[in-house]
């Protein structure tokens, strides 16, 4: 029985409930498993990802070259895909168009402040004071009363037509891009009664989009980087554009320096003082496909298609230099528990021991590479771990010095 209770508090994050299966209730978690990155957004020093399945997860980013983890909510999310940190509050959406409010203000133990459910599979959020603006894939914009965050009140859902990718506001004035189809202008200085201004297209396909003062800074596909005079946002005009070697996903601004997350070229730095003379300063290309950015203290973390965060120090636009990349996450394949002592084979080859002589505060003793990582078994002081092709040995007398004896190829 307990063998069972654990196996259930470690795989808890790929989306078994005890609560609702076996009426068990979860007293700890051990491992953590993120089916993969949606969205990232850092704080001072804290780092928020929205993370699937695996909810909301929170990383100290203090040392950029040393993430920790420090506490995660997954409770009633079906699969988090974006995420907007307000203060002391996280308004997390997933798929499903639920938007959970969050308290951080621990973030070791976030706790459930609210939750609303809105229908479709929610893309981008925005907030103007006490106003949260959602957009859905379909292309719903949703305003949201958010004054009293145990309370949040829809207050308007206008559905248009086409998909959408991203959403901002600025000054009663909300975008949203639409790929293909370009960027949707709205009024929103009635938020009850949303007025849709124009529908402009970009060059290629508007994607990640940012509203700095009375400009639009959209993420454009192939075509780059695009700039759009929203001054009159019944007639916006493009300013300027500058292409660039990949796909423009996401775009940040601080200052002068456009920060563009271009696909397979990586990170794109651009000078913007000069809309009319965009100029590239400097790029990192990083393994994968760089989608979406958030930037603090000339640190950029990029998430990409290989479910990890690049983190970036830009601190020399000309030169920017990853520091790391960085997913602590891990894939549960084997459980086995003797005495105090719990065994785990992870997805990576990584053979955990974890204390287990407290069950509400396990801690890791020690973690050692496994080549044969799959199915474990324990004899005595000997964990024998095995794959299709070969087993491992381990000697585990000391469970602080794990020590590999020996590989022994398997016959087909």
């Amino acid at each position: 029985m307990q063998k069972q209770i654990l196996l259930v508090l470690l795989i808890l994050s790929i989306g078994v409930s005890a609560q609702e299966n076996f009426n068990i209730e979860p007293v700890a978690r051990c491992l953590e498993y993120w089916e993969n990155i949606e969205d990232a957004v850092v704080q001072g020093n804290m780092l928020f990802l929205a993370t699937g399945l695996a909810g909301l997860q929170i990383l100290d980013v203090s040392n950029p070259e040393d993430p920790q983890f420090t506490g995660s909510y997954t409770d009633n999310v079906e699969a988090a895909t974006r995420l907007l940190v307000d203060g002391s509050r996280v308004y997390l959406a997933d798929n499903n168009g639920t938007i959970s409010v969050i308290d951080i203000s621990d973030p070791e133990h976030p706790s459930l402040i609210s939750s609303l459910d809105e229908a479709g599979s929610i893309v981008g959020l925005s907030h103007s004071e006490d106003l949260l603006f959602a957009v859905t894939s379909s292309s719903t914009l949703m305003v949201i009363d958010v004054s009293d965050p145990d309370d949040p009140r829809p207050l308007c859902r206008l559905n248009d037509p086409g998909n959408s990718y991203d959403i901002d506001v600025q000054n009663n004035i909300v975008c949203t891009s639409m790929g293909g189809h370009g960027i949707r202008i709205y009024n929103v200085e009635n938020p009850e009664n949303p007025e849709e201004l124009v529908v402009f297209d970009t060059p290629w396909s508007a994607r990640g989009i940012e509203i700095a003062g009375d400009v639009l800074y959209v993420a454009d596909g192939r075509e780059g980087l695009v700039i759009i005079d929203i001054q009159n946002p019944e007639e916006p005009e493009i300013l300027g554009s500058i292409d660039t070697e990949e796909n423009a996903e996401d775009v940040t601004v601080i200052g002068d320096i456009a920060y563009l997350a271009d696909g397979d070229e990586g990170i794109v730095l651009i000078d913007i003082s000069d809309p009319e003379n965009l100029r590239e300063l400097g790029s990192a290309r990083i393994y994968g496909a760089v989608s979406g950015i958030s930037i603090s203290d000339d640190v950029a973390y990029l998430t990409n298609s290989r479910e990890v965060i690049n983190i970036v120090d830009v601190s020399d636009p000309a030169n920017p230099v990853e520091i790391r990349s960085f997913n602590d996450a891990t894939r549960i394949n084997s459980v086995e528990i003797a005495g105090d002592i719990c065994y785990v084979n992870d997805y990576y080859r990584d053979l955990y021991l974890f204390d287990v002589s407290d069950p509400s505060s396990p801690g890791e003793i020690s973690r050692i590479e496994n080549p044969s990582g799959h199915k474990i078994e324990l004899d005595n002081e000997i964990v024998v771990s095995m794959r299709a092709e070969s087993a491992a040995l381990f000697d585990v007398s000391d469970p602080e010095v794990p020590d590999l004896i020996m590989i022994i190829p398997l016959a087909d």
